[in-house]
């Protein structure tokens, strides 16, 4: 559910991502994200894609620190397909 979502993850990712359905269709859906990388990737790429794949969409965003330590803990729960 949207209300289960860092506000931060509404405010920023939901414009190019979609979760459950709903959101942006700019990157790639988030469903079943910590099934496919680790909380340690998805926070360096959290803090900038770009060094991850230097190639990336993904622009580096005004995020906090605990924005992303934030968004790491929620992206890394989401398991399955």
């Amino acid at each position: 559910k949207r209300s289960d979502r860092p506000q931060v993850f509404n405010q920023m990712c939901s414009a190019c991502h979609s979760l459950d359905g709903q959101g942006g269709a700019v990157g790639p859906a988030l469903d079943g994200i910590g099934s496919r990388r680790d909380a340690a990737y998805i926070q360096k790429w959290l803090a900038d894609p770009m060094s991850i794949k230097a190639d990336s969409l993904m622009p580096k965003l005004p995020l906090s620190e605990a924005d992303i330590t934030e968004l790491t803990a929620f992206l890394s729960q989401l398991k399955g397909n």
